[in-house]
């Protein structure tokens, strides 16, 4: 077992081992919007063999997140979608936090940039499978 200080990645950066709870943050600069990244394992070899999974996602973050965002709009909605309801989504919805478990199981959140779609206080996540399909949803507070 390694210690806390130890958990860094050449693509991902530094990692702070949060004594809060069991899991390990660091920070993505993504287009100029701070994005958490998350290794919910308190074991920091544990953690560090999540890495790859969570670095595979944060590659591949746009279009990982807009089959998110696509999948969550078709959850929500009643009626047939119209292309530019996705494309609206787009727009509104932002990465927050991208989250790995210990199952692998990577879970993005999102912020309602425009206050539209879901109440003050509440965001969106949705949950992938090992080849970033969305599998499920929840609302978060």
């Amino acid at each position: 077992m390694t210690t806390p200080a130890d958990l860094h990645d050449e693509r991902l950066g530094a990692f702070v081992h949060k004594s809060y709870w069991p899991g390990w943050e660091a920070e993505l600069d993504r287009n100029g919007e701070a994005v958490v990244l998350v290794v919910s394992e308190a074991d920091a070899d544990t953690a560090r063999a999540l890495l790859p999974r969570l670095g595979g996602v944060v590659e591949d973050l746009t279009s990982v997140s807009r089959a998110g965002i696509r999948y969550l709009v078709d959850q929500l909605s009643t009626e047939p979608v119209a292309e530019v309801e996705y494309v609206e989504a787009y727009t509104d919805l932002a990465v927050t936090d991208v989250v790995v478990d210990a199952t692998g199981t990577v879970t993005i959140h999102f912020s309602d940039g425009c206050g539209e779609h879901f109440l003050d206080g509440y965001w969106p996540s949705v949950s992938f499978d090992a080849a970033n399909e969305p599998v499920s949803w929840s609302l978060e507070a």
